[in-house]
């Protein structure tokens, strides 16, 4: 929670790698994670989460008074976690309860994140709100349109988007950038195949027969691109997936550009020489590291096979000669 509260995108990651528990709530206002990332502006923080496992649950959950992450996002005045959310599903329509918490009490019970928006006074959050089909004649407890709202905090500049007689055009918005569709596989493999963070001498790679990273040149590839079959580790992928911003393809919402290619990625697989490999892990055998590399390598000692033939070593120098 307090990663997400501060916007550490990098800690949540890692925690949710890590099997952490996003569904916990605060014990005195019933509010999630994303609530926090929501009310601080956090969309990387957000996007991780709704990736992850049980994102769809989580979207509308409501914390104290009936209030959503959405709701708190329209408040708040930002508009990416506002699009993000919308297009994740978030309930446009929501209503809060009576028992919600000061400053929202005073909006009133039964207001929309509509009306929480007409509080926060952003245009562009009501703007998203109206054009993907909040009622702007949803009426509150306190007999209140969102206009109504706008007014009452001084926020009147939101009267031509808000009121219900107005016929200015409200502008049509594509898909958030902040989608990634990569993201839920990428979090299946690292929570399936753990999450590499230490690095690799490339000479160990080059003896393994494993290719290095193109982006990091430290870690072996371990997914790859289901469409451009291009490989990346696992880490990599995954901060790739959270930072960068989505493609706006049409019929695909949340592709992530190739950063190799720059064709949209839709979705990670397991590399294919991994999934071939038996489990360390299980017994399968010992992954050769450096100290077997430089014992294969080293020209001052021989070599033998398996029939028992004496291999000589490069640069080797006949008896006769030192005699």
């Amino acid at each position: 929670m307090q990663a997400c509260r501060f916007g550490h995108w990098e800690v949540v990651q890692t925690l949710l790698v890590f099997r952490c528990n996003v569904s916990k709530v605060d014990s005195l206002s019933s509010r999630t994670a994303l609530h926090l990332a929501a009310a601080g502006g956090n969309v990387k923080c957000a996007r991780l989460l709704l990736a992850g496992a049980g994102g769809s649950k989580l979207v509308n959950r409501a914390g104290s008074g009936g209030v959503t992450a959405l709701h708190l996002a329209a408040l708040h005045g930002h508009a990416d976690c506002v699009h993000l959310l919308i297009d994740e599903r978030a309930d446009v329509a929501a209503p809060t309860l009576p028992c919600a918490a000061s400053p929202m009490a005073s909006i009133g019970a039964g207001s929309t994140p509509l009306h929480y928006a007409a509080a926060g006074g952003e245009v562009k959050c009501c703007q998203i709100l109206v054009s993907r089909g909040a009622d702007r004649t949803a009426v509150n407890c306190n007999g209140w349109l969102p206009v109504d709202v706008a007014r009452t905090w001084g926020c009147h500049w939101l009267e031509h988007v808000l009121s219900p007689k107005s016929h200015l055009p409200i502008p049509k918005f594509p898909p958030s950038a902040y989608l990634s569709s990569p993201l839920a596989s990428l979090l299946t493999i690292a929570r399936d195949c753990g999450l590499v963070l230490n690095t690799t001498p490339p000479e160990v790679l080059d003896d393994d027969g494993g290719d290095a990273c193109a982006v990091c040149l430290e870690r072996p590839c371990t997914v790859a691109a289901e469409v451009c079959g291009h490989e990346l580790c696992v880490k990599c992928a995954l901060d790739l997936c959270s930072v960068i911003k989505s493609y706006d393809v049409p019929g695909i919402a949340g592709t992530i550009p190739c950063p190799l290619c720059r064709s949209g990625i839709a979705s990670f697989r397991r590399r294919a020489a991994d999934e071939d490999e038996p489990d360390v892990n299980a017994g399968g055998g010992r992954r050769r590291g450096a100290g077997d590399h430089q014992a294969s390598s080293s020209p001052e000692k021989k070599q033998s096979t398996d029939s028992g033939q004496e291999i000589l070593p490069l640069f080797f120098t006949p008896p006769a000669v030192l005699s």
